[in-house]
């Protein structure tokens, strides 16, 4: 899946300002769902953002060196602008806003340490889906990711026993009944 079609549903779903609060966090929370079961397999890096995409590990770099992000100068690069060949290897050229401190020192260490892990290819990044066992995204896997997670996330009013014994009482038909009792429970 590529990253433009996610980026594409953010943007599409942004522009709906009359969402109350408890909604809007709600489609947060599906959209980061929605992140977590992505991850980039690593080609030239022409289409993967060096930071904001799980391409190392399965985790955005932003959110494992937080402080480094906040002092790079290349917060928005996809991972092939973050150097160049040199010679038929790979050198990475990060460039940071400010001086580092020792302790983000010791992070870009760390960070270069998992950066040399990766192997560069001629090919175009790959984006995998991990809810289906061939990593292709479909719409029936995409939907089901968000309706688990909308499952978990809906807060629902807590309804008495004497109001949902009412729905019993009712002149209306049975198939009404049981409809408005099950739709009662969320069953």
């Amino acid at each position: 899946m590529s990253s433009w079609v996610t980026r594409e549903w953010e943007w599409e779903l942004r522009w709906k300002t009359d969402l109350d609060m408890q909604d809007q966090d709600l489609l947060n929370d599906l959209m980061e769902s929605l992140r977590q079961v992505r991850f980039s397999t690593i080609g030239n890096g022409t289409s993967t953002s060096f930071w904001f995409d799980r391409w190392v590990d399965g985790v955005p770099l932003r959110t494992r060196y937080q402080s480094l992000f906040q002092a790079s100068d290349q917060c928005l690069d996809r991972v092939a602008d973050m150097g160049s060949w040199v010679t038929g290897e790979w050198e990475w050229e990060l460039r940071w806003k400010t001086d580092l401190d020792m302790q983000d020192q010791d992070l870009l260490n760390d960070l270069m340490e998992s950066l040399r892990q990766v192997h560069f290819s001629t090919t175009e990044d790959e984006w995998c889906w991990r809810h289906e066992p061939s990593g292709l995204f479909s719409v029936k896997s995409a939907y089901l990711v968000l309706e688990d997670g909308a499952r978990l996330q809906r807060t629902l009013p807590v309804i008495d026993f004497v109001n949902l014994a009412r729905v019993w009482d009712s002149w209306a038909a049975s198939k009404v009944i049981v409809f408005s009792w099950q739709l009662l429970q969320d069953i």
